[in-house]
C-alpha cells in the first residue's frame, strides 16, 4: 500500500481562520473537501502540497435550503452526497441530483464526499493518474508541465477527461456558484462558466479561490434526469453520462430541452436542443433519434479513459434515449 507523502493538515472552523490560513500558506497548499478524489492522488505523488487545508469542520458551508418566494435551492459546498440522497428537499424539488449522486463511486465514499469536492474534481486520463514510477517511465505531459500529450499523438492541448457526475445536471438547470475569490469577495457565476474546457486547467479557479455554495434557482419549473455509463457498477469514474433537463408542465411535450454531455470532453459538453426537440411528443421516435445522433456527434472522446471512444459516444445516445423512455412509463 502506497503511503502519504509528508504534509501538514490544517483545519479551520469558520470562514475567517479559512482565509487567515489560505493567506498565510498562500501558494503551498491544497483545500480539501472529502478527500475522496484528492488522497489516492496525493498517494501516487500527482499532487505535492506542502499543507493541505481541510474544510471538514466548517459547518457554515454544509446545508440543504429551499426557499419557496423565490423557488430557489441553495446547497452549502460541503454538503455530503450521502446528506443529498437522503434529503427531503432535494427529493421534492430536484430528484435527478439524487440520482447523479447514488452513481458517485461506493456508499463509503459518498458518506465523506462532498458536492463542492466534485464539482472541483480535477480532469483524469490514463497517463495522469498513475504513480510516480509508472509515470518516470514517460515523457512529461501538458499537464505535468511538458510540451506533449501521451494520449493523443501529435496532440497540441491536453486531452484530459471530464470525469465528474454531478456537475453536469447542475449546469443543465442552470444552477450557479458562489466563489470566495482571492480578494475575500463572493462572486456568483454559472456553473457552467465555472469551467473551461480545457484538461490541463478544468475550471476557472484561482490560488487560493474555493466555492461556498450552489445555487439553482427556479427548480420548481424544471425537469432533470442523469444517466451514466461506467464498466464497473460499484466504483468506476464515468465512461460516459448524460443529463437532460426541460421544463415542467409542457403537456407531454417538450420545453426548452438542453442536454450535458460528461466524460467525452475534457469539459461538460452542453447541447441545447431545442431545434430538434422544442414542441415535439416525449415519444417522437424521429426526433428523439436525430437528438440522439446530435449527442453522440458532439461527444469527442479519446482514448485515454475506460472503454472505447467509439463505444462511449454510441453509449450517449443510448443513454439519452433510456431517459426519454423512462417519460413515457
Amino acid at each position: 500500500m502506497r503511503k502519504l507523502p509528508v504534509f501538514e493538515v490544517i483545519q479551520p472552523e469558520t470562514e475567517e481562520e479559512l482565509l487567515l490560513f489560505r493567506h498565510k500558506y498562500h501558494d503551498r497548499f491544497m483545500f480539501s473537501s472529502g478527500g475522496t478524489g484528492l488522497i489516492p492522488e496525493l498517494k501516487k505523488r500527482v499532487y505535492s502540497p506542502e499543507v493541505l487545508i481541510s474544510l471538514q469542520k466548517i459547518s457554515d458551508y454544509d446545508y440543504i435550503l429551499y426557499d419557496q418566494a423565490t423557488d430557489t435551492l441553495k446547497i452549502g459546498a460541503t454538503t455530503k452526497l450521502k446528506t443529498i440522497i437522503n434529503s427531503d428537499l432535494i427529493e421534492k424539488y430536484f430528484s435527478g441530483l439524487i440520482d447523479a449522486a447514488k452513481s458517485v463511486a461506493m456508499p463509503q465514499v459518498r458518506n465523506v464526499a462532498t458536492i463542492g469536492g466534485n464539482i472541483c474534481l480535477d480532469t483524469r486520463c490514463l497517463f495522469f493518474n498513475q504513480s510516480y514510477e509508472w509515470r518516470r517511465g514517460i515523457d512529461k505531459c501538458y499537464k505535468f508541465g511538458g510540451e506533449k500529450c501521451n494520449a493523443v499523438k501529435g496532440g497540441k492541448r491536453c486531452f484530459a477527461v471530464f470525469a465528474a457526475d454531478i456537475p453536469i445536471i447542475l449546469i443543465s438547470v442552470n444552477a450557479k456558484v458562489k466563489i470566495m475569490n482571492e480578494l475575500d469577495e463572493e462572486v456568483v457565476i454559472p456553473l457552467k462558466e465555472f469551467y473551461t474546457g480545457k484538461g490541463k486547467k478544468p475550471n476557472i479557479l484561482k490560488e487560493g479561490e474555493f466555492i461556498k455554495e450552489i445555487i439553482i434557482e427556479n427548480i420548481s419549473k424544471k425537469e432533470a434526469f442523469f444517466k451514466k455509463f461506467r464498466l464497473r457498477q460499484s466504483i468506476d469514474f464515468p465512461a460516459c453520462s448524460v443529463a437532460f433537463s426541460f421544463d415542467k408542465d409542457s403537456n407531454g411535450k417538450f420545453k426548452n430541452p438542453v442536454a450535458v454531455l460528461g466524460a467525452v470532453d475534457s469539459g461538460p459538453v452542453f447541447v441545447d436542443l431545442k431545434g430538434i426537440l422544442e414542441g415535439k411528443n416525449f415519444n417522437d421516435d424521429e426526433a428523439i433519434e436525430l437528438s440522439a445522433k446530435e449527442l453522440e456527434k458532439r461527444a469527442k472522446p479519446v482514448d485515454n479513459f475506460s472503454s472505447t471512444p467509439y463505444y462511449r459516444k454510441k453509449m450517449v445516445g443510448i443513454l439519452f434515449k433510456k431517459i426519454v423512455q423512462s417519460l413515457e412509463s
